[in-house]
């Protein structure tokens, strides 16, 4: 067996001259399938037109990451990060007029 390193999994591939991509990318996918979701809390700290800052998350999130906030109506609003700033995750929603419940 030899093995394959990404994103700090570790994968067992079967002996072969040249893996067969499709084995690695399935591999890798079956991986990631088995991780546990996470959640982590922070506060919204300002909201700017379609821009959502959140306080006290930054090291848990990365650039392109979805977050599932919680709006004052208690309906949870799909978010993306989009960047960080000043030691704060600026998120914004796909779906126009959901960062109004925020507000």
């Amino acid at each position: 067996m030899s093995r394959l390193t990404y994103w700090n999994f570790t994968i067992l591939l079967a002996q072969t001259a040249h893996p067969d991509p499709g084995q690695i990318y399935s591999a890798i996918v079956n991986e990631i399938e088995q991780l546990d979701d996470r959640e982590v809390y922070g506060r919204i700290s300002a909201v700017q037109g379609m821009l959502v800052e959140v306080a006290g998350v930054p090291q848990s999130l990365i650039v392109g990451g979805r977050c599932a906030v919680s709006a004052r109506s208690g309906r949870d609003v799909l978010c993306e990060v989009i960047g960080f700033r000043d030691g704060k995750a600026c998120l914004t929603s796909a779906l126009m007029g959901q960062i109004e419940e925020f507000a």
